[in-house]
């Protein structure tokens, strides 16, 4: 993991912002993101404030996992 996290180091010089690929930056977090979890932790839960944040969550899941599913079977 050493290794990979060195290529992310060099490669976001790169998209910095003012730099040549800085149009590239969201792509390079989201990236990072996925391969280096952050070490912040919330001191509390998640806020689902009423039934329609809960719905909208849901459909979201379900709507994900959905379109998996058809990619996966085609």
């Amino acid at each position: 993991m050493n290794f990979l996290r060195k290529i992310f180091e060099e490669t976001g010089k790169f998209v910095e912002k003012g730099k040549p690929l800085s149009w590239a930056y969201p792509v390079w977090e989201a990236a990072d993101t996925i391969f280096f979890s952050t070490n912040k932790q919330t001191s509390k839960g998640p806020h689902i404030r009423d039934n329609m944040d809960i719905k909208r969550t849901m459909f979201f899941c379900s709507d994900s996992t959905n379109s998996l599913l058809l990619v996966w079977s085609i």
